[in-house]
């Protein structure tokens, strides 16, 4: 979801952008409302955004710069590898086993 965000953002700053251009430009105010709808829907996909880079932040403890379907089909397969692990529970400390105790 986030990369879908972040394209969806890049592409509203793009239409905000050239809106901008188009009014100074024309020196006319006829863009001015189609810039600022593009103003509000791009503040919106970008608190958006942020909620999604956030709950990645708690979950892996970092945002991912790029998401790829690299990047997710290794996330998926270090998903996988870490389940198989069997659990083991010490009954002594590590200290105690180093010294023979």
């Amino acid at each position: 979801m986030l990369k879908y965000a972040r394209a969806e953002r890049v592409s509203l700053y793009h239409y905000l952008n050239v809106f901008y251009k188009a009014r100074k430009l024309g020196q006319t105010e006829e863009y001015k409302e189609n810039e600022e709808e593009s103003g509000k829907e791009y503040e919106k996909i970008t608190r958006k955004m942020f909620v999604l880079e956030n709950i990645l932040r708690q979950r892996l403890g970092y945002v991912p710069h790029r998401i790829t379907d690299d990047y997710l089909a290794r996330y998926l397969e270090e998903m996988k590898k870490g389940k198989h692990k069997p659990m083991i529970i010490r009954q002594k400390r590590r200290d105690e086993v180093k010294s023979g105790s």
